[in-house]
């Protein structure tokens, strides 16, 4: 199975999800799409932040003051969810936006190849 995702979702939902699936006897391939602004959060001075419903909002006099709490949190968060296809087997792959899509296809196929060479088919 192939779950493409930014995977910022609560961890605890991932996990729910990951570990059905795990024990519904499914093997998995974690592919994190990462916009580049989610990653780097190169936000300097007054910043708006709108979700899907205006109660999301979340406006930033200085963004610039909470770009390390930012980043050391949002790197926690892709390492559990590495840490967590590790544990269940799975893999885990990263693909920013600013990159061509086929890189993230080939690295994907030639993790899909591995686990083909390894059982043997």
């Amino acid at each position: 199975m192939v779950w493409a995702s930014d995977f910022l979702q609560p961890l605890d939902e991932i996990e729910a999800h990951m570990k059905s699936l795990a024990y519904s006897g499914a093997h998995g391939y974690l592919v994190q799409i990462i916009d580049p602004a989610e990653e780097d959060f190169p936000f300097m001075g007054r910043a708006r932040f709108e979700a899907h419903t205006i109660r999301d909002t979340t406006i930033l006099g200085r963004a610039e003051m909470v770009r390390t709490s930012y980043r050391q949190r949002y790197d926690a968060h892709a390492e559990a969810v590495k840490e967590l296809a590790r544990r269940l087997g799975w893999v885990f792959l990263r693909h920013r936006t600013d990159r061509p899509p086929g890189t993230a296809l080939i690295a994907l196929y030639g993790a899909l190849g591995g686990a083909r060479a390894q059982r043997g088919f």
